[in-house]
């Protein structure tokens, strides 16, 4: 028998190879008062409401209230490993953002916790091997490499199938560099862009009011809805309770908030140009904090500058950017 042949044996027989299914009814999370950052408004509105019944909710996900990954190993370098993923993708069509985030951070979190019940050779995420959650917004595909880490326990790399060429791939610069921000003006965008997400429905060609080709605007509507799914993960992959030393740092910021605010100082910018704040994601804690500040300045002298904004103003902003806790309006 060849040494691969017999390596391969040795690591089926370290590795359950059967399957592994978690739930995907909501994951309720008891705030504590401890672990609330400096803006509560944020980590409250990032809960599921608890009359969001498992009954209701199985109703949106078609039933589909599981899901099941299967293993398959691979060779690389001199030694194995294992993929894990999901045949069967998981269905967001029709959930608004708020509740996109919310499944995006409870898959996470089952994971990690299944992870630490586990030896070492079952390990899904810190373990030999990786794991990929797929999902679909109706007919766009789109998937999570799971990357944890201390500091950000809910990092993944985002990817989204495109109509030709290679998948969109998770880079700010390069979101920076579409061709929507181009030929759009940021108040389009942003009516764009916020509707799909309160409404839970992809971005096609036929939202757009644009002169441009028929496959122009088909690139632009896929461009638009990666853009709307990238910053829809970076408020989810912070949402990891509780806080490690580590991810305090980092996750505690109250990123939807600024993204939010994004939008609504772009929704003032007609006819000019997206104005990015990519900085919020970017680099350390100190100069995330300063670029979000810089944004609050930005919203402030965009929207009533003498008004003073109450927890009530910030949910409602909330709410116009990620959409309403009730499944069913």
């Amino acid at each position: 028998m060849e040494n691969k042949e017999l390596d391969y044996m040795l690591m089926e027989s370290q590795i359950d190879l059967k399957g592994v299914t978690i739930d995907l009814f909501p994951l309720y999370q008891d705030v504590n008062n401890e672990e609330i950052p400096e803006d509560s408004v944020h980590e409250i509105f990032f809960q599921w409401g608890r009359d969001d019944g498992q009954s209701t909710f199985s109703n949106v996900l078609k039933q589909n209230t599981s899901v099941t990954f299967v293993s398959s190993c691979h060779y690389d370098r001199m030694f194995y490993y294992f993929k894990w993923t999901n045949p069967m993708l998981i269905d967001l069509s029709g959930l608004p953002s708020v509740h996109r985030i919310l499944m995006i951070r409870d898959i996470t979190q089952r994971l990690r916790l299944l992870d630490e019940q586990n030896d070492k050779g079952n390990k899904m995420l810190t373990g030999i091997g990786e794991t990929t959650v797929n999902f679909k917004l109706e007919d766009i595909k789109f998937s999570l490499l799971l990357k944890p880490t201390n500091s950000q326990p809910g990092n993944a790399l985002l990817t989204m199938q495109r109509t030709a060429g290679e998948p969109y791939e998770e880079r700010h610069q390069k979101v920076e560099e579409f061709d929507c921000f181009a030929k759009l003006d940021a108040k389009e965008i942003d009516s764009i862009v916020s509707r799909a997400r309160r409404t839970g429905k992809p971005i096609t060609d036929s939202d757009i009011n644009s002169r441009e080709e028929d496959k122009v605007q088909k690139k632009m509507a896929e461009e638009m809805n990666f853009f709307m799914l990238l910053y829809d993960f970076e408020v989810a992959r912070r949402l990891q309770r509780p806080f490690s030393n580590e991810s305090h740092v980092l996750d505690s910021l109250p990123i939807a908030i600024g993204i939010a605010m994004i939008h609504r100082i772009n929704g003032t910018r007609e006819n000019q140009r997206w104005m990015f704040f990519s900085g919020l994601f970017q680099g350390k804690y100190e100069s995330r904090k300063l670029v979000l500040e810089d944004i609050v300045v930005a919203f402030k002298e965009c929207n009533e500058p003498r008004r003073s904004w109450t927890e009530g103003d910030l949910n409602n902003i909330l709410c116009e950017q990620f959409g309403s806790h009730k499944l069913f309006r």
